[in-house]
């Protein structure tokens, strides 16, 4: 009898993390700055070079997600590449999940001076 209830408690318990997981893992409803400039969009790879410091978002145009944002400095390089499922920065992968061939992806820049200027 305990072995049993000791087995539904951690299956309880494995679902109820595996849910949380699911959750925390949704990709995030794109909200681009209206001062966000894009910079780079096309179906397969893309990439954007930062000519000052500044905030990128990379938004799954097709999916309406975000798939990765981050700030960057000047000459970072950022390498969006659908066919290996990887975005890059400077060559180091930052975002390793399931990117889709033939989706359009588009890379938004908001430089640091205009994240500044913008009402809290």
């Amino acid at each position: 009898m305990f072995n049993r209830n000791l087995r539904r408690a951690a299956v309880a318990a494995m679902c109820g993390m595996a849910s949380i997981a699911f959750v925390a893992c949704a990709n995030e409803t794109v909200d681009v700055p209206s001062n966000a400039q894009e910079m780079a969009s096309g179906n397969s790879r893309i990439a954007f070079t930062a000519t000052e410091p500044g905030d990128v978002l990379i938004e799954d145009v097709t999916n309406q997600s975000v798939v990765y944002r981050s700030h960057v400095r000047d000459g970072d390089i950022v390498d969006v590449d659908p066919s290996t499922n990887q975005v890059t920065l400077n060559g180091t992968v930052v975002e390793n999940q399931s990117l889709h061939n033939g989706d359009q992806y588009r890379i938004y820049f908001t430089p640091t001076s205009d994240l500044n200027a913008q009402p809290s």
